[in-house]
This record gives C-alpha cells, sequence and structure tokens, in this order.
C-alpha cells in the first residue's frame, strides 16, 4: 500500500512543486539607493533610486489586481543650535503603479514639468528602472535659500511610502486584517551644505 500511495503521489508532487516554487515573496521594506543633493542651474535637486527587496513579489501583486502609489515628501529645512529647524519649503512626489491584464504591462505613471507621464513595458524590473530609480526632485533655489551665515548647513528630510490606492480585489470580501500600506514607510535626512559654506 504504501509503494502504491508513494507512486499515486509522485505525479502529484511533480506538478505542485514548480508552482509552489513560483510563488513570489511578498515585498517586505523599501530599497534605498544613493540618496544625495545636487545643484543645476542654481536650483538644489534631491536624487534617489527606489525600489523594494522583492520585484518578483510585487509583480504577483500587481498581477493579482493590486493598484499602488509611491509617494516621496521632501522638506528642507535650515539647521537650528538652539530653536527649532526653520522649513523653507516642501516638495513632494506621487506616482501610480498597476498592471494592464488586457495588454500584458505593467504601468507607471510619473509627473513631470510637462504634465503626468505614462511609461509601459512587459519586464517590471526595467520599467522601474526607467522610473522609480531615477527620481530627482527641484527643491530650492539657491537665491531662495538666502544663507544668512558661512557655517549655515540645511537638511532635507525625506519621507516615502508604498501603499494600496484601494483595497485589493483579492481582499474585498475578506474579514482579515489589512494595512494599506505595502511596505513600512521610510524616512531620512540629508545634510546639504551651500557652496558659498563649503571650505575653498
Amino acid at each position: 500500500f504504501r509503494r502504491f500511495a508513494v507512486v499515486l503521489l509522485a505525479p502529484l508532487l511533480a506538478l505542485l512543486l514548480p508552482v509552489a516554487a513560483s510563488l513570489a515573496v511578498p515585498p517586505r521594506g523599501m530599497v534605498i539607493e544613493s540618496p544625495k543633493s545636487h545643484i543645476t542651474d542654481g536650483y538644489v535637486f534631491l536624487d534617489l533610486s527606489l525600489s523594494v527587496d522583492s520585484e518578483e513579489g510585487l509583480r504577483d501583486m500587481l498581477k493579482d489586481g493590486a493598484v499602488l502609489q509611491l509617494t516621496v515628501n521632501a522638506v528642507m529645512e535650515r539647521k537650528r543650535s538652539f530653536w527649532s529647524n526653520e522649513d523653507l519649503v516642501e516638495e513632494s512626489f506621487s506616482s501610480i503603479l498597476r498592471h494592464d491584464p488586457l495588454h500584458r504591462e505593467f504601468i507607471v505613471l510619473i509627473p513631470s514639468p510637462e504634465g503626468e507621464v505614462e511609461l509601459r513595458d512587459r519586464n517590471l524590473t526595467r520599467l522601474i528602472h526607467a522610473s522609480w530609480r531615477k527620481l530627482s526632485l527641484r527643491l530650492i533655489s539657491l537665491e531662495a535659500l538666502s544663507v544668512e551665515a558661512a557655517d549655515d548647513i540645511f537638511l532635507i528630510q525625506v519621507d516615502i511610502s508604498l501603499r494600496h490606492t484601494d483595497v485589493p480585489p483579492w481582499l474585498e470580501k475578506s474579514t482579515v486584517f489589512w494595512s494599506a500600506d505595502v511596505v513600512p514607510s521610510e524616512s531620512f535626512s540629508l545634510e546639504f551644505v551651500p557652496p558659498a559654506a563649503e571650505t575653498p
């Protein structure tokens, strides 16, 4: 009987194992690479490269009908020694990512000075590299920065979130606890020293 059971189960296991292996691990965190500031045409820019730790899991989530929103919020502050830091400017970036099952393409919407831009690609990793991994936010002009002293230091406070825009289709009739956050939000700060304050 045991030998018969093994013979009977072997084909079933052969079918199930590839399916189990194909199930990707859901993303658990953001991947933030090379955050830095730079100056172009008299303006301070924040450069970021963003993704998640499991693009395969993100791919499965999108193919199941999830619509996701990436939000980056950046605040430029003047650093104070004895008082609270002074907020100078706040800029936000918002991008929508979804899957088009009809054309079997992933779609990302990103803002631009000319209006919202739609990028499409059947390869999610390639699409993320062309969009979220090449973010550059214009923050403030050096003129508006109004450096008060040679030792003035500024901070760029950055908050990043990746959230569902709505309850995913597979959870609409479920009572299981659900969070809109795809991964935990991330926050960090960058120090910016104006050119006038740099040591010759």
